[in-house]
């Protein structure tokens, strides 16, 4: 899959560089007609400083593809473009400037089989002009009514759109074959099949989680769906099916599903070695680094507490407890 990335507002924090900037309030934006945009844009228009000094919003080395092309409306050259993104440990790809209030349809025609953006003007124009355009949540986006088109950042469309880690393998899961494939990074995956409506891509299964803190998936087979707990499709897939066995997290984290973590044990075994570790359960369970960075991501990017919380169904306490550096302050993003 070819994908074109807009710039600022999804790999690059304009918005909040601007207002600290120019030392502006900085709550934030709900449009970019907003009078802070407007009446200082001219302030930073050509100011190298300023389009250098941008920090990321989002972490490279979470970056799983490499991007075909940046479509950018920043009003400076394209050199000053490529120094900030590398300077940030972005891939260095070509670099399309169409300029402030720039239109961007004609550069990505024929070029990209997706763009990520994060413009609602530009999303609706370029979906008119039939180039396939999501939009990933910002302040200033936040009301806008784009349907399943809404990702709530670029490491959210990647999970969704099954971008393979390194060294990732998939396999069938039994009984639902060709239906669905589990990967020793403890993914599971919709294969593309048609049925009523248009067909289905392959997309990353969302995750749930139990009051235990166990990741949940729930499968569909001919409109039948079941529940089951992720570590146990793992193991299954990749280290053979154990009935009366039960699935070991080697490292005490429930939430790191990598088959080099998991192991069977005998119920007993399992049970010693909750104990010997001491694996509680509320404030003292495990969180996965990775968890812990995608909800800082989230909270940074604006998304409120309670809807973190209903997305990977952690109560609002424990979501408090991380989000403090409480539960662990050496989880950077």
């Amino acid at each position: 899959m070819r994908v074109g990335l807009d710039i600022d507002g999804v790999l690059l924090n304009y918005e909040e560089h601007f207002l600290e900037y120019l030392n502006l309030p900085k709550h934030h934006p709900d449009r970019w007609d907003d009078p802070r945009f407007v009446n200082n844009f001219k302030l930073i228009e050509k100011d190298e400083n300023f389009w250098l000094g941008i920090p990321r919003i989002f972490d490279p080395k979470y970056l799983y593809f490499i991007p075909e092309i940046y479509v950018t409306a920043r009003p400076v050259s394209t050199e000053i473009t490529r120094k900030s993104l590398i300077s940030n440990g972005f891939p260095d790809r070509p670099i399309i400037t169409v300029g402030h209030g720039g239109s961007k349809v004609e550069p990505l025609l024929g070029k990209v089989d997706i763009f990520v953006e994060d413009s609602f003007a530009n999303y609706m124009e370029l979906n008119k002009a039939g180039i396939r355009t999501i939009l990933v949540t910002r302040s200033h986006n936040r009301e806008e009514d784009v349907g399943h088109d809404r990702f709530k950042s670029l490491l959210d469309f990647q999970h969704k759109y099954g971008f393979n880690y390194e060294n990732e393998i998939w396999l069938d899961i039994k009984n639902y074959e060709n239906i669905y494939k589990v990967s020793n990074f403890g993914r599971i995956k919709s294969l593309s099949r048609r049925g009523k409506g248009t067909p289905n891509e392959n997309i990353i299964l969302s995750k749930r989680y139990q009051t235990s803190g166990y990741e949940m998936v729930t499968l569909c087979k001919n409109r039948i769906q079941k529940t089951y707990r992720l570590h146990r499709i793992v193991a299954e897939a990749f280290l053979g099916s154990q009935d009366s066995m039960e699935v070991n997290h080697i490292d005490g984290d429930i939430l790191n599903n990598k088959i080099d973590n998991l192991e069977w044990v005998t119920p007993k075994e399992n049970s010693e070695h909750a104990v010997k570790n001491k694996l509680y359960k509320g404030k003292n369970m495990k969180y996965s680094d990775e968890l812990i960075k995608k909800i800082k991501l989230l909270k940074e990017e604006g998304v409120k507490q309670k809807d973190i919380s209903q997305l990977y169904g952690i109560s609002e306490g424990h979501l408090s407890y991380v989000l403090s550096g409480k539960y662990r302050d050496d989880v950077k993003i």
